[in-house]
């Protein structure tokens, strides 16, 4: 795995981080630790996104909603995930989508990979 620099824009906020990058015939791997110090996998493919992270992994697909459960000390929590905007480039992302509990909207969201860098 190569060495990277992260740069994670979410609402407006810049986030800069350490991580990692590989890349192979299956897409593209960033890996990072996050400020709870929580691992975060991020795969990308020609029109996939997948972010993992220790109890929840969203998809990001135009085509496709995703649906995910987040554990909880209070139980699982059903999620719907709707992917409105996405653009995969080179070394960029961007991820326009809204966040559904089982009855209603809870979020509207902008996701931007600014960029990542070899160090």
């Amino acid at each position: 795995m190569i060495p990277i620099k992260i740069i994670l824009n979410t609402e407006g906020e810049n986030h800069f981080y350490k991580g990692f990058l590989n890349k192979d015939n299956h897409g593209t791997e960033i890996q990072y630790l996050d400020e709870n110090m929580d691992t975060v996998n991020i795969l990308i493919t020609d029109c996939d996104i997948e972010i993992k992270r220790s109890n929840s992994i969203m998809k990001f697909n135009l085509q496709k909603d995703h649906e995910f459960s987040y554990c909880t000390e209070y139980g699982n929590l059903l999620f719907k995930l709707v992917t409105k905007f996405m653009l995969i480039e080179e070394n960029y992302f961007k991820i326009e989508y809204s966040l559904y509990d089982e009855f209603d909207i809870l979020a509207h969201k902008n996701l931007i990979l600014l960029e990542y860098i070899k160090e």
